[in-house]
């Protein structure tokens, strides 16, 4: 089988400046089963990427050997934006420091509110 690396350009915020993602096809090109892997979404959680660097290496060797059934999809890095984002030199990952927090955090707990409504009794007709 072939290794196929491709390049998926993504919109940069400043002129001059590009961004882009590596999309790593191991095995046979549509076959099945197929599986699809990517690591640092949130692009301060290292041990994904570190895994996905180690197991790209693997994959290669199996597919050169003729082991690998079907297609793996591997994305190395899912958000080069974030770990592009640093402070003092930790990265932040997960959302830019000059914009608020991401949507999904610090959301209130509403548990409480969902078994209150559940547990209401409907209203007679």
């Amino acid at each position: 089988m072939v290794h196929r690396m491709e390049t998926i350009g993504l919109r940069s915020s400043s002129p001059g400046t590009a961004r882009s993602l590596s999309l790593h096809r191991i095995g046979a090109s549509g076959g099945r089963p197929k599986a699809y892997l990517q690591a640092g979404l949130h692009a301060n959680e290292i041990p994904g990427l570190l895994i996905l660097h180690h197991l790209l290496d693997a994959l290669l060797r199996a597919d050169r050997d003729g082991r690998v059934a079907g297609e793996v999809l591997l994305v190395p890095y899912a958000n080069p934006i974030g770990l592009a984002e640093t402070v003092l030199g930790n990265p932040m990952g997960r959302h830019r420091s000059s914009t608020p927090p991401a949507a999904s955090r610090g959301m209130t707990c509403r548990a409480a509110s969902v078994q209150r409504f559940r547990s209401r009794k409907p209203a007679s007709a």
